[in-house]
């Protein structure tokens, strides 16, 4: 049965009806981003063509720079890494590297396996750091929605095994998934109160001292409001909120790819 105030909560899409256009822009923005970029594309961490990375450099500078891994929303069943190729043009021209990871999504894999993935994505990056000219001592993870929850699970105790993340930015994330079974968007996530938990990050224990900025849309629901102050009360002080006046749930992550607006401000204040 669904939950009718979960659903206002947590269901984006009909809050924001015109999603759509932010999609079709992001679109074009990243496609042409993509044929002026240095880019390496369809880098492969994993045995399924969805299980790979587009790496962004920046031009000239001196030594190895900054990895900023962005991974994507979508609730975990919908996008992919080609539509988010624009989030890494304010960082590249700021002298950052940007992978922007893709993964499987549900119902073909589980939450679970979606985690292990971007674990993989980050592993290759750590190990392979010299081959792409990055700095594997400053990495950073970020994501949008799904992408979010993800950045949390990385940051949670033992989750990136050796890779040592500097510092997270979680825009408009998920971190308890209780309230998402009796949505519709646990038609194709298949949760139970047991595999909510699981895949909670409010739950687990941060690894480390690295930050965690937790950034929402100041229109967006009170259910993605109180998930970051959640998670922001549970890990302390390592967290920074961040509300940005007049966005929603979509265009929030427009701030990344703007070198002037407060989200960007705040993630080259953590990566520089």
């Amino acid at each position: 049965m669904i939950d009718e105030e979960q659903e206002r909560h947590y269901n984006a899409r009909a809050a924001v009806p015109e999603y759509g256009e932010f999609f079709a822009r992001w679109g074009l923005r990243s496609a042409g981003f993509r044929e002026t970029a240095s880019c390496r594309l369809g880098v492969s961490y994993g045995d399924s063509d969805r299980q790979e990375l587009d790496l962004f450099m920046p031009e000239g500078g001196n030594g190895a720079p900054p990895l900023v891994v962005f991974v994507h929303g979508g609730y975990w069943q919908g996008l992919g890494r080609s539509l988010f190729s624009f989030t890494a043009e304010a960082l590249v021209a700021a002298g950052a590297a940007v992978a922007v990871v893709g993964y499987d999504l549900c119902p073909a894999v589980r939450l679970d396996d979606i985690a292990a993935q971007i674990r993989r994505a980050l592993a290759l990056l750590w190990t392979r750091a010299g081959e792409f000219a990055i700095d594997r001592d400053r990495l950073y993870i970020s994501g949008h929605s799904a992408g979010g929850h993800l950045t949390a699970m990385m940051m949670a105790d033992s989750a990136a095994g050796d890779v040592n993340i500097r510092g997270g930015i979680s825009i408009s994330g998920l971190f308890d998934l209780a309230p998402l079974i009796n949505t519709t968007m646990n038609e194709n996530l298949g949760l139970n109160a047991a595999s909510a938990r699981a895949n909670s990050p409010l739950f687990m224990p941060p690894r480390g001292n690295a930050p965690l900025l937790l950034a929402v849309g100041g229109d967006e629901s009170a259910g993605f409001h109180d998930q970051s102050d959640r998670l922001a009360d549970a890990w302390g002080d390592r967290c920074r909120r961040l509300d940005i006046p007049g966005c929603n749930h979509f265009s929030v992550v427009g701030g990344m790819a703007d070198a002037d607006s407060d989200l960007f401000g705040a993630i080259k204040a953590m990566v520089f």
